[in-house]
């Protein structure tokens, strides 16, 4: 995972300039996949505890790939829910690229909620406008909401974080790379 992942960036480099702004400091995520370190991959818990914090902490995918690295050779070969726990990482701060407050992923659907601050400069930015996009693109699948003041996209048969990680790049795709 780590040789595979070292030089990626969390943030695909065409898009940057795009994302210039930051307006989600942090998303929130709850979800029902298996995101975790497993007991018996690290028993110790204090050692695990850390490994969350460290995880949590990295901002670059080389920062992840030298946190794999390290318990590759602590602690063996990765399992799945520690590859998806680090995926999970990469589409968190995608999803805080996007503009997402929230991300829901459960129940086969995600759901993405907007920055809650209506009069946020983010709904005139060219992201927004490519998060419409999308939408516009895929109705079947993908429905945009307003539930009190907040503003969510949905979207269906969402599996795992490969299914979100695609949906992320498609919704990048959008977003015109001169922007801001």
């Amino acid at each position: 995972w780590y040789k595979e992942h070292a030089k990626e960036d969390l943030l695909p480099e065409a898009n940057k300039s795009a994302f210039s702004k930051a307006f989600v400091k942090d998303t929130i995520l709850e979800t029902d996949f298996e995101l975790l370190i497993p007991d018996n991959y690290i028993e110790n818990i204090t050692e695990r505890l850390n490994t969350y914090k460290q995880l949590d902490e990295a901002l670059t995918a080389e920062e992840l790939s030298r946190i794999a690295q390290n318990l590759t050779d602590r602690f063996g070969p990765l399992p799945k829910q520690v590859l998806n726990l680090m995926e999970a990482i990469k589409m968190r701060r995608v999803a805080m690229q996007l503009g997402f407050e929230k991300l829901l992923l459960k129940g086969g659907k995600m759901v993405a909620y907007f920055i809650s601050k209506q009069d946020s400069e983010y709904y005139n930015t060219p992201t927004f406008k490519g998060m419409l996009q999308f939408a516009q693109k895929n109705p079947r699948e993908c429905f945009l909401k307003e539930q009190g003041a907040r503003f969510y996209i949905s979207i269906q048969h969402v599996k795992d974080v490969a299914d979100v990680m695609s949906i992320f790049d498609k919704m990048q795709k959008l977003i015109p790379t001169h922007a801001e």
